[in-house]
């Protein structure tokens, strides 16, 4: 997990659980002339919405163009 800030698993997963994953952009940066960074706040949930996994990651990203 590349720039993992935070983790946390808040729920378990059962066999034949399905899940969905929320991500949201938090902020971005510009770090030099082709990548830049961003703050990523993920969301993992069941079927049921119970949240399994909460995560910030802050990974690098190449710049568009």
């Amino acid at each position: 997990m590349l720039g993992a800030e935070s983790l946390e698993f808040t729920n378990p997963v059962s066999v034949g659980d399905e899940i969905r994953t929320h991500v949201e952009v938090m902020e971005t940066s510009p770090m030099s002339s082709d990548r830049g960074g961003v703050v990523l706040d993920w969301i993992v949930l069941t079927h049921n919405d119970d949240v399994v996994i909460e995560m910030t990651s802050s990974p690098f990203v190449k710049k568009r163009g």
